[in-house]
């Protein structure tokens, strides 16, 4: 891979992993005083490293892992070197520290490429899914329109039911007044 950029993180990385210096001064004078080294020496890692792994780190950004020998590469996804370790199994045979890291790489590329195949049958899923809550929108407007109409038709027979009851009731009052005024007059004196 070509390294767009290397970070200061990584070039004090490589002054103590590869080049054995310690302390907080050592290492930055290392690198201060073997800058181009560096560079020179993070590319050609970076450039005969294999690509194992691109996707999301620790912290959700994307993230490219390199290897080269027993040494891994982290690199932002924009090609920026932001750091490097070797990576000790416990062994100390170097070729076989290399050959379990190969098969550490390998179950890494199986687990990623099953996560890939559930993500290509999830994303088909997901995509029906997705149109079937169109669908079922587009039905749920229609019902709710539907039901205003209905809310409109019971309010306007709600409505005419209290015009009618007032039209039976003035009726009703009329027949009371005639019965007071006329009949129950002459009865009562009234």
């Amino acid at each position: 891979m070509q390294l767009s950029k290397i970070s200061e993180h990584a070039k004090e990385r490589y002054a103590e992993r590869i080049k054995d210096r310690d302390g907080y001064c050592e290492v930055k004078q290392y690198v201060a005083t073997h800058k181009e080294q560096i560079d020179t020496d993070l590319h050609k890692m970076a450039e005969h490293a294999a690509e194992v792994y691109r996707g999301p780190g620790k912290d959700s950004k994307v993230i490219v892992m390199l290897v080269q020998g027993s040494w891994i590469l982290i690199c932002g996804e924009d090609g920026t070197l932001v750091t490097l370790f070797k990576r000790e199994l416990g062994v100390n045979d170097e070729k076989e520290n290399r050959r379990i890291l190969n098969l550490q790489i390998e179950e890494l590329q199986r687990l990623v490429k099953l996560r890939d195949d559930a993500d290509h049958d999830v994303q088909e899923r997901r995509d029906q899914i997705s149109s079937d809550i169109s669908d079922w929108e587009v039905q749920e407007a229609a019902h709710r329109a539907q039901a205003k109409e209905i809310r409109a038709l019971i309010d306007a027979l709600a409505d005419e039911r209290k015009t009618v009851s007032v039209i039976y009731s003035e009726a009703e009052a009329r027949v009371q007044k005639f019965i007071n005024d006329v009949l129950m007059k002459p009865i009562f004196g009234l």
